[in-house]
């Protein structure tokens, strides 16, 4: 999995505590991700229009020495920017102002760990900012972790089924996509299928899937995998 993630902020300290709080969330959840920084808007928003940088997700103060960070995201969104904004600000004056660009996320300064983990946890959950990156052939495909239904391992190769019947194959061994996977709600149902929590409308002798399909249950360990899909919804409510 990987993600690219964007920090434009103008206080240098607030920008090394907020990448480093980054990238130990990422490590922990065994993302990959390349974090770029920007002291200024401008200089930003000049690298997007000339095709140099399009993060996933974007966090951006609301006050910038040089610009007004809403201004930016307008600005951005103008130009068919589908990235995930999350704005960062001393004051929470300007939250509504969120709204007008689709931000997904108000972080108040002074920057906490927990407050970012939550955020973070929830925007990734559901949205394509999160991918599982594979190989095919000679073509680096991102697929967004809200896209997949579930792996099926065969022999030597497991598909990967997606939303809209789309499916690719990759060559690894179910076990190390389970791995690679851990903290994204991914559960190993059964032997051969790894399946994407989020996905789940309902749990009987196998999972139901929202587009219809099922994934079996392994009779032998039908409970305790049922009670680790009970853990997943418990978080939520």
């Amino acid at each position: 999995m990987s993600l690219r993630a964007c920090i434009c902020e103008d206080d240098l300290l607030h920008t090394k505590v907020l990448k480093n709080i980054l990238v130990k969330y990422l490590k922990e959840r065994k993302i990959a991700c390349d974090i770029i920084t920007y002291s200024n808007g401008l200089s930003f928003l000049n690298d997007f229009e000339e095709g140099y940088t399009y993060p996933d997700v974007l966090f951006i103060d609301i006050m910038l020495g040089d610009s007004n960070g809403v201004s930016i995201c307008k600005e951005l969104r103008s130009k068919g920017y589908k990235g995930t904004i999350i704005f960062v600000t001393g004051s929470n004056e300007y939250a509504l102002d969120g709204y007008e660009v689709d931000a997904r996320g108000y972080i108040i300064k002074p920057y906490h760990a927990k407050c970012i983990y939550n955020t973070l946890d929830r925007i990734l959950r559901n949205s394509g900012a999160v991918a599982y990156t594979i190989k095919v052939y000679n073509q680096i495909i991102r697929i967004p972790i809200a896209d997949i239904l579930y792996f099926e391992s065969q022999n030597t190769k497991c598909v990967i089924h997606c939303i809209d019947n789309v499916t690719y194959t990759i060559y690894k061994k179910l076990g190390d996509v389970e791995e690679e996977l851990t903290g994204n709600d991914f559960l190993r149902s059964h032997r051969s299928y790894l399946v994407n929590m989020s996905a789940i409308v309902s749990a009987q002798t196998a999972f139901v899937l929202n587009n219809g399909e099922s994934v079996p249950i392994r009779t032998k360990n039908a409970k305790q995998i049922k009670n680790e899909y009970m853990d997943y919804l418990k978080r939520f409510n």
